[in-house]
Protein backbone atom coordinates (compact mmCIF):
# COMPACT_ATOMS: atom_id res chain seq x y z
CA UNK A 1 0.00 0.00 0.00
CA UNK A 2 1.12 3.35 -0.57
CA UNK A 3 -0.84 5.86 2.20
CA UNK A 4 -0.47 9.29 0.35
CA UNK A 5 -2.97 12.00 -0.75
CA UNK A 6 -1.81 13.46 -3.38
CA UNK A 7 -3.43 15.24 -6.79
CA UNK A 8 -6.80 14.79 -7.00
CA UNK A 9 -6.62 12.80 -3.61
CA UNK A 10 -6.17 16.21 -2.01
CA UNK A 11 -9.71 17.50 -2.57
CA UNK A 12 -11.34 14.33 -1.82
CA UNK A 13 -9.27 13.65 1.03
CA UNK A 14 -10.07 17.49 2.35
CA UNK A 15 -13.95 16.70 3.26
CA UNK A 16 -12.99 13.92 5.47
CA UNK A 17 -10.03 15.86 7.27
CA UNK A 18 -11.01 19.34 7.36
CA UNK A 19 -14.48 18.46 9.69
CA UNK A 20 -12.46 15.65 11.75
CA UNK A 21 -10.02 17.95 12.89
CA UNK A 22 -10.74 21.22 11.96
CA UNK A 23 -14.77 21.32 12.59
CA UNK A 24 -15.06 22.92 9.11
CA UNK A 25 -15.25 23.11 5.68
CA UNK A 26 -11.98 25.15 4.88
CA UNK A 27 -9.54 23.57 3.04
CA UNK A 28 -6.72 26.03 3.22
CA UNK A 29 -4.38 23.89 5.10
CA UNK A 30 -5.17 20.97 2.70
CA UNK A 31 -4.41 23.09 -0.01
CA UNK A 32 -1.29 24.22 1.58
CA UNK A 33 -0.08 20.75 2.84
CA UNK A 34 -0.62 19.19 -0.37
CA UNK A 35 2.15 17.56 -2.91
CA UNK A 36 4.29 20.08 -4.49
CA UNK A 37 2.11 20.44 -7.68
CA UNK A 38 -0.57 21.20 -6.24
CA UNK A 39 0.08 23.55 -3.98
CA UNK A 40 2.23 25.84 -6.44
CA UNK A 41 -0.37 25.57 -8.71
CA UNK A 42 -3.25 27.54 -5.99
CA UNK A 43 -0.68 29.30 -3.63
CA UNK A 44 1.00 32.51 -3.71
CA UNK A 45 4.97 32.45 -3.14
CA UNK A 46 4.00 34.05 0.68
CA UNK A 47 2.19 30.88 1.18
CA UNK A 48 -1.23 32.20 0.80
CA UNK A 49 -3.93 31.11 -1.38
CA UNK A 50 -4.60 32.28 -4.54
CA UNK A 51 -7.65 34.52 -4.73
CA UNK A 52 -9.34 32.79 -7.55
CA UNK A 53 -9.31 29.94 -5.00
CA UNK A 54 -12.02 31.25 -3.22
CA UNK A 55 -15.55 31.30 -3.47
CA UNK A 56 -17.94 34.21 -3.38
CA UNK A 57 -18.89 32.77 0.09
CA UNK A 58 -15.29 32.82 1.21
CA UNK A 59 -14.69 29.54 1.43
CA UNK A 60 -12.00 27.58 -0.72
CA UNK A 61 -13.65 25.85 -3.92
CA UNK A 62 -13.45 22.39 -3.71
CA UNK A 63 -14.50 21.12 -7.39
CA UNK A 64 -13.88 17.28 -5.93
CA UNK A 65 -16.96 14.94 -4.54
CA UNK A 66 -17.39 13.91 -1.27
CA UNK A 67 -17.94 10.54 -1.65
CA UNK A 68 -15.08 9.16 -0.92
CA UNK A 69 -14.73 10.96 2.19
CA UNK A 70 -17.84 9.64 3.41
CA UNK A 71 -16.41 6.35 2.87
CA UNK A 72 -13.20 6.77 4.86
CA UNK A 73 -14.66 8.83 7.75
CA UNK A 74 -15.50 5.46 9.67
CA UNK A 75 -11.67 4.77 9.16
CA UNK A 76 -10.33 7.78 9.72
CA UNK A 77 -12.20 7.90 13.53
CA UNK A 78 -10.41 5.39 14.37
CA UNK A 79 -7.07 6.65 13.79
CA UNK A 80 -8.22 9.78 14.87
CA UNK A 81 -9.15 8.56 18.67
CA UNK A 82 -6.00 6.01 18.27
CA UNK A 83 -3.49 9.04 18.01
CA UNK A 84 -5.62 10.92 20.53
CA UNK A 85 -5.30 7.97 22.96
CA UNK A 86 -1.73 7.33 21.81
CA UNK A 87 -0.80 11.10 23.15
CA UNK A 88 -2.93 10.68 26.51
CA UNK A 89 0.16 8.08 26.99
CA UNK A 90 2.73 9.86 26.25
CA UNK A 91 3.48 9.31 22.41
CA UNK A 92 3.76 12.58 20.05
CA UNK A 93 1.64 12.23 17.25
CA UNK A 94 0.20 15.08 15.01
CA UNK A 95 -3.58 14.74 15.34
CA UNK A 96 -3.42 16.62 11.99
CA UNK A 97 -5.02 14.37 9.77
CA UNK A 98 -1.53 14.42 7.98
CA UNK A 99 0.30 12.24 10.00
CA UNK A 100 1.31 8.48 9.14
CA UNK A 101 -1.85 6.73 10.68
CA UNK A 102 -4.25 9.06 9.09
CA UNK A 103 -3.27 8.26 5.69
CA UNK A 104 -2.83 4.61 6.61
CA UNK A 105 -6.43 4.68 7.88
CA UNK A 106 -7.07 6.27 4.29
CA UNK A 107 -5.56 3.83 2.60
CA UNK A 108 -6.92 1.25 4.25
CA UNK A 109 -10.48 1.87 3.66
CA UNK A 110 -9.66 2.20 -0.07
CA UNK A 111 -8.38 -1.37 -0.72
CA UNK A 112 -10.54 -2.32 2.22
CA UNK A 113 -14.04 -0.78 -0.22
CA UNK A 114 -12.08 -2.24 -3.34
CA UNK A 115 -12.11 -6.17 -2.08
CA UNK A 116 -15.90 -5.35 -0.89
CA UNK A 117 -16.59 -4.59 -4.52
CA UNK A 118 -14.43 -7.64 -5.54
CA UNK A 119 -16.79 -9.45 -3.47
CA UNK A 120 -19.74 -8.26 -4.11
CA UNK A 121 -19.20 -8.64 -8.10
CA UNK A 122 -17.95 -12.37 -7.27
CA UNK A 123 -21.14 -12.99 -5.27
CA UNK A 124 -23.35 -11.59 -7.69
CA UNK A 125 -21.64 -13.83 -10.82
CA UNK A 126 -21.28 -16.92 -9.13
CA UNK A 127 -25.58 -16.34 -9.16
CA UNK A 128 -25.31 -16.98 -13.02
CA UNK A 129 -22.10 -18.71 -13.37
CA UNK A 130 -20.46 -21.67 -11.69
CA UNK A 131 -18.53 -20.55 -8.82
CA UNK A 132 -14.81 -21.33 -10.20
CA UNK A 133 -15.94 -19.10 -13.06
CA UNK A 134 -17.35 -16.07 -11.08
CA UNK A 135 -14.04 -16.61 -9.40
CA UNK A 136 -11.73 -16.14 -12.26
CA UNK A 137 -13.86 -13.64 -13.52
CA UNK A 138 -13.41 -11.40 -10.44
CA UNK A 139 -9.52 -11.98 -10.63
CA UNK A 140 -9.71 -11.17 -13.99
CA UNK A 141 -11.76 -7.93 -13.10
CA UNK A 142 -9.05 -7.41 -10.36
CA UNK A 143 -5.77 -7.92 -12.40
CA UNK A 144 -7.09 -6.53 -16.07
CA UNK A 145 -7.99 -3.19 -14.76
CA UNK A 146 -7.21 0.12 -13.09
CA UNK A 147 -8.66 -1.44 -9.77
CA UNK A 148 -5.37 -2.83 -8.12
CA UNK A 149 -3.73 0.89 -8.82
CA UNK A 150 -6.58 2.30 -7.05
CA UNK A 151 -6.76 -0.16 -4.44
CA UNK A 152 -3.04 0.29 -3.54
CA UNK A 153 -0.86 3.12 -5.25
CA UNK A 154 -3.09 5.95 -5.23
CA UNK A 155 -5.45 5.07 -2.67
CA UNK A 156 -6.56 9.06 -2.31
CA UNK A 157 -7.67 8.91 -6.30
CA UNK A 158 -11.36 8.05 -7.12
CA UNK A 159 -12.23 7.25 -10.30
CA UNK A 160 -14.26 9.31 -10.69
CA UNK A 161 -13.81 13.00 -12.36
CA UNK A 162 -14.19 16.09 -10.89
CA UNK A 163 -16.65 18.22 -12.45
CA UNK A 164 -15.72 21.53 -14.12
CA UNK A 165 -15.87 24.91 -13.32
Amino acid sequence: MNPIVHGDGVGYYAYARAPLIQHNLRFEEDWRHANLYFSQTRTLSNGELRPDEYTQTGYVGNLFSIGPALLWTPFLLAAHLTVLLADALGAHIPADGFSSPYLLAMALGTAFYGFLGLLFSYSLAKKYVEERWAFLATLGVWGASSLPVYMYFNPAWSTRTPLSP
